[in-house]
């Protein structure tokens, strides 16, 4: 069970008035990144302050498709009013970018406010709490202590308010990681924030995989570092990128039969590229908030078109077409996750389906499975990093 999933229960989050700037990160409102980002913690209702925009729009249609309950509300009284006493609740101030991975809250029934220190939190436009300390943007709290808020005016700040309860209830500090501010893990975006400038550094981390990352999905995340921004939020674009990589795969087989075998594996090469493209904007829509959804298991098709398109494409008996492809499969999944660099990234789908149909083209398409086979098996052969260690 994830860590968050009973220790906050409710988030609070503050849309401006309508006329004050409304800005995307890569396709969403600031807001709804806020939801994604509280689902992820294992929230199931979002108290709203804030409305008659399209950012609320969007904000109560985003934790709709998650599954959360939305409550709006028209000042700090209705939030003491609607939390109940034994609920925890995760406050986010208002035009904060925040990640699970900078996040240092939310543990089993904790309380707590995530700070920074004073020099860097103020620099950055978070709320200097004293000398030494500034608020990150983040804390959470018990409803039971939200009382307090009834005796504050109607029109008080509700964010800052909720501070000075936890501060005065001497919740635990948690210090937040001041490299997060610097990569854009963790960004509080003010009237004068550059927001290319984030969207660059968010492009960064979510696009761009390790050096041992497939060839194919390096080439992929440069092109989306390029185009990303402009296509993240459009659902169609990575509807149709996922069905086509399906399709081509469904293709692929439909067209393995002797002497067709290298433009089926030709075509599994453009569904490699089809999938990692979809599967990179499905990242960039979802940011870091969702892991491991369906459609991070779609590549597989990838695996049984290639399987199927080397049983069907050669000549000869059944016993002879079966074991080539099914080698080359095992291994390629028993060389996973053992070298890192160059080595890593020869484990990439796209060059494997590439060799067998340039190979098939002139020896056959046995003969070109039976080579990434063998590649394979080297690569298995070649001791790890940790062995080389």
């Amino acid at each position: 069970m994830d860590q968050f999933s009973t220790a906050i229960t409710s988030v609070f989050i503050q849309t401006g008035p309508p006329g004050t700037a409304q800005r995307r990160v890569l396709g969403r409102f600031l807001a709804e990144r806020q939801v994604e980002f509280a689902s992820a913690l294992g929230a199931r209702e979002v108290i709203l302050l804030g409305g008659g925009t399209a950012e609320a729009v969007a904000t109560r249609h985003r934790a709709e498709e998650l599954g959360l309950k939305l409550r709006e509300i028209s000042g700090p009284h209705a939030l003491a009013a609607v939390v109940n006493h034994a609920d925890r609740l995760l406050v986010l101030q208002q035009n904060l970018l925040p990640t699970r991975s900078a996040f240092a809250l939310g543990g089993e029934g904790e309380e707590g406010v995530q700070i920074l220190s004073a020099g860097v939190g103020a620099e950055a436009g978070f709320e200097r709490i004293d000398l030494a300390r500034a608020w990150s943007g983040a804390l959470v709290i018990e409803g039971r202590r939200l009382g307090a808020l009834l005796e504050l005016p109607e029109d008080a700040e509700t964010a800052p308010a909720i501070l000075r309860i936890a501060l005065q209830a001497r919740l635990p500090e948690k210090w937040m990681s001041e490299e997060a501010l610097a990569d854009g893990g963790w960004t509080l975006l003010g009237e004068q924030g550059n927001l290319a400038m984030l969207e660059d550094k968010w492009l960064a981390r979510l696009v761009l995989p390790t050096a041992d990352a497939p060839v194919s999905r390096r080439l992929v995340g440069k092109l989306l570092l390029r185009s990303g921004s402009r296509i993240a939020g459009n659902v169609r674009w990575i509807s149709a990128m996922l069905a086509v990589g399906s399709l081509l795969c469904l293709g692929a087989i439909g067209l393995s039969w002797p002497g067709m075998g290298p433009w089926a594996f030709a075509i599994i090469v453009l569904a490699v590229f089809a999938f990692e493209g979809g599967i990179g904007l499905k990242r960039l829509a979802t940011m870091p908030f969702e892991p491991g959804h369906w459609w991070q298991k779609l590549p597989w098709l990838v695996d049984l078109s290639f399987f199927a398109s080397g049983i069907l494409a050669p000549h000869g008996i059944w016993l002879h077409r079966i074991f080539p492809p099914l080698v080359a499969i095992t291994l390629l999944h028993i060389a996973r996750g053992r070298h890192k660099g160059w080595l890593g990234s020869l484990r990439d789908r796209a060059l494997l389906a590439a060799i067998v149909a340039v190979v098939g083209a002139s020896g056959g398409v046995e003969a070109g499975i039976m080579l990434v086979a063998l590649l394979l098996a080297g690569l298995s052969l070649l001791p790890s990093q940790d062995q080389r260690r």
